[in-house]
């Protein structure tokens, strides 16, 4: 189902800027380009 397909995807996005986020305000080794 192309509905879900892209909720999955906005989800996942919303999840990796979430994740590399917190990984930045805990001053982790890995940041952003």
């Amino acid at each position: 189902d192309r509905g879900a397909a892209l909720v999955l995807v906005t989800h996942s996005r919303e999840f990796a800027e979430r994740a590399s986020r917190r990984l930045v305000l805990s001053g982790g080794v890995l940041t952003p380009a």
